[in-house]
């Protein structure tokens, strides 16, 4: 929900602490509840796997085709000490401050939860 305009982090945890509480009232035994780490899920996300979420969700063949080229075509070079590095391509992942990442991300976590 964190990621969701008009949520914040604060509303995730509400939710959490709802969830906790109705599975200790509710179900006796044993309970296993996950947390996932998403603070680098941006630059993990295969960009095959995004192609085949934004078929899922019935996107055109153009648009796909627009997005992929958004998100395989830019280079990268790091700054290091002062000196960039030699320019370099991603095979994967999401770029932070792209305006469209961020709505593909939301795409991807609908599939994936």
């Amino acid at each position: 929900m964190a990621f969701v305009k008009g949520k914040s982090i604060a509303d995730s945890i509400a939710l959490a602490q709802e969830i906790f509480c109705d599975l200790d009232m509710k179900v006796k035994g044993s309970n296993l509840i996950l947390k996932f780490d998403l603070e680098k899920a941006y630059g993990c996300v295969s960009w095959p796997f995004l192609t085949a979420v934004l078929q899922k969700f019935s996107f055109s063949q153009a648009w796909i085709s627009i997005a992929e080229q958004c998100w395989s075509t830019p280079w990268f070079s790091v700054l290091f000490n002062g000196e960039s590095s030699s320019f370099f391509k991603a095979e994967r992942g999401l770029h932070h401050g792209d305006p469209l990442s961020s709505n593909l991300f939301i795409l991807v976590m609908e599939v994936l939860s």
